[in-house]
């Protein structure tokens, strides 16, 4: 990552919401977690979730995986 690139990074982490999700798909290693299993950590609504998650993909901190069943996501880094 180039400078810019972790700036924009540590932006989005500096919101409680991302440092949370992220903080906790490092826990989870390479498998990643099921969206829902994090919507229902943070009690929070899907479209929220989604909003944070979408801010986390795009500045590559984490992938987002369409399941069957349930979408996963995961570190990229």
């Amino acid at each position: 990552m180039q400078l810019e690139e972790v700036a924009k990074a540590l932006k989005e982490l500096g919101h409680p919401t991302r440092l949370f999700i992220f903080k906790h798909l490092v826990k989870a290693g390479e498998q990643g977690l099921p969206v829902g299993e994090l919507q229902k950590q943070l009690g929070i609504p899907s479209s929220t979730l989604s909003h944070h998650i979408s801010a986390l993909v795009s500045v590559g901190l984490v992938t987002q995986k369409p399941g069957e069943s349930n979408a996963h996501v995961r570190l990229s880094i």
